[in-house]
């Protein structure tokens, strides 16, 4: 068995090592009463090289950013119906039977934050629009169409800026 290499911002292939420094909840109360939680979470960051034909700036970097959706719904016991299954949104939108639901934050989860060896990575996630439709989840609760909208904002931290 070799040695573990200690974990590195760089590793093959362009991937960017990171830790987690925050990420919280988004909640949201629908005009049926069902609850709905999301949260936008980094998966990878990959380098795609150097940027400075295309910025202009020295030394900037390209990258490119994977984020997955996960959410949670909890419905009132009177608009639950049967178990169904976990649903594609392709699947789902032949099923909508309200679309734009109103909504309104109950709980606003922040930014999140990644920490590279070189910058800072923060996520602002908010909900754009609901869609309601006539399937169930595994719980029960009524599957709706979720879409949130992102802004991902990369900051050089100030020890790595070259002078």
């Amino acid at each position: 068995m070799g040695k573990s290499k200690k974990s590195t911002d760089k590793v093959a292939n362009g991937y960017i090592d990171f830790d987690i420094i925050n990420e919280k909840w988004h909640v949201y109360e629908l005009e049926d009463d069902s609850i709905i939680r999301f949260k936008t979470v980094l998966t990878a960051i990959f380098d795609a090289g150097p940027a400075e034909e295309e910025t202009g700036i020295s030394g900037m970097r390209k990258a490119f950013f994977s984020a997955r959706l996960l959410s949670s719904v909890f419905s009132p016991k009177d608009i639950r119906g049967k178990k169904g299954k976990s649903w594609s949104i392709s699947e789902l939108e032949k099923f909508k039977t309200q679309t734009n639901l109103k909504f309104r934050q109950i709980k606003d989860g922040g930014i999140a934050e990644y920490d590279t060896k070189n910058s800072i990575i923060t996520i602002k996630s908010w909900l754009r629009q609901v869609d309601k439709t006539s399937k169930f989840d595994g719980f029960g609760n009524p599957a709706y169409i979720i879409r949130t909208e992102s802004q991902i904002l990369t900051v050089k931290k100030p020890s790595t800026q070259k002078e």
